[in-house]
């Protein structure tokens, strides 16, 4: 659900994987879902297809960002 109602999907896109589970564990905690560790949340997206790379600045997950306009209603 996180990935469908807050994730813009496409293999152009990068986001930092830290804001990506902070992020979720903010949508998580406004549906009442469970909240994966930070393991199993990264090896679901693994699993999904999704590639973590490290840089100088950071981790960082390829394939999506976090939709703008649900960054704003924090």
């Amino acid at each position: 659900n996180f990935l469908d109602e807050c994730c813009e999907l496409d293999s152009s896109y990068i986001a930092k994987s830290g804001e990506v589970y902070n992020e979720y564990r903010i949508f998580c905690t406004r549906t009442g879902e469970y909240i994966r560790s930070t393991t199993d949340f990264y090896t679901a997206l693994d699993l999904s297809g999704f590639e973590r790379n490290r840089n100088m600045k950071g981790v960082f997950i390829k394939g999506l960002r976090i939709k703008s306009d649900f960054m704003r209603e924090e």
